[in-house]
């Protein structure tokens, strides 16, 4: 078995039943149990990504509740979505312009528990 491979962790959860866990590899590497944290490295990893100078979210009223990267500079290209979780609303905001789907569902699963 490889270095990679060498420890495969059942989530609270999980649908394993038996040996097919075996088949389940959790892909993110650095991972926390604490929402504020999640969303940080969420962001971080996705801005990598994506190539994104930045990454933020905030509530729809302005209060930044997690924010990556380099700030930009005027005329920068920004892309932004806005998105509910747990009844709330939600901008997601790209630095660079870049946004993705898989950065959407990651927001919401966070900002969902």
């Amino acid at each position: 078995m490889s270095q990679a491979f060498a420890s495969v962790e059942t989530l609270p959860g999980s649908p394993c039943r038996g040996d097919h866990c075996l088949n389940m590899v959790e892909r993110r590497i650095r991972r926390s149990h604490v929402r504020d944290e999640a969303l940080l490295l969420f962001l971080d990893s996705q801005r990598e990504a994506l190539g994104s100078r930045g990454l933020s979210v905030a509530t729809t009223d302005g209060r930044v509740l997690a924010s990556v990267g380099a700030k930009s500079k005027p005329g920068t290209p920004v892309g932004t979505w806005q998105l509910s979780a747990a009844g709330m609303d939600f901008v997601v905001t790209s630095h660079g312009g870049r946004l993705s789907h898989d950065l959407g569902t990651g927001v919401k699963r966070i900002l969902g528990t």
